[in-house]
Parts: structure tokens; sequence; C-alpha cells
């Protein structure tokens, strides 16, 4: 069974270019704009990463973050934060992801910090 992904952006390029870098190396990937309904979803079936946006409209990165601590299993996903701004990198909690990516991601790093963080 392959690893599942999630990500959450609002960038719909951004998403595409992001899902057909994980697709290609054989990750499940599904994605969303909408905060609300990535939470829903991981009420029932917990991916094995998180590609997250931190601004976004309704509900934002840091709101989900501070959800996600309610949930079961939480501690075995693995958080990989998206943002083009830098300077929000000290205002995250290092406890709550695993991982820091400025915008704009170049693919082969995406890549392979996904693959470095799973352990594949």
């Amino acid at each position: 069974m392959s690893r599942s992904i999630m990500i959450i952006e609002d960038d719909i390029e951004l998403r595409k270019i992001c899902r057909h870098a994980l697709e290609k190396v054989g990750y499940e990937v599904i994605d969303t704009s909408d905060g609300a309904w990535a939470l829903e979803q991981m009420k029932h079936t917990m991916p094995d990463a998180i590609l997250l946006d931190l601004l976004m409209p309704h509900v934002n990165g840091q709101m989900i973050l501070d959800e996600l601590d309610n949930y079961p299993n939480r501690d075995q996903v693995k958080i990989i934060l998206l943002t083009a701004h830098p300077n929000y990198r000290a205002k995250i909690s290092t406890d709550q992801i695993d991982l820091f990516l400025t915008k704009p991601v170049q693919v082969g790093e995406l890549r392979d910090k996904v693959r470095e963080l799973l352990g594949d």
C-alpha cells in the first residue's frame, strides 16, 4: 500500500505541481483548497503527511494545526508547512510541524524532503 499525502493549498497551480511531483514517485495524493473539508476528512482517515499552506482564506493553516492537535493519531502524521512568507516561521510552534518550506517550492526539493521525512 502506498503512503498518502494531503495537500491543503489555495493556489491551484501549486497544488497541481505538488500533486504531480508526488504522484510521479508513487504517493497517493489528496488535494484541496478547503481547510474545513480537509479537517473533516482527517477525522476519518489520517494521511501519512500533510503539505499545508499557512495563509488561506476561511480556515487557515494555523487553525488547521491547532485543530489537528486534538485528533487521535496526530503524532503519526508528518506536517510540512508551505508559505511565501519566511518570517512566519518564528510564529509557528516547532512541535506542530516537521518541516518548513518557503514558496516557490522546487519540485526536486519537495520530493526529496517528503521522502526523507517519511523514511522512504
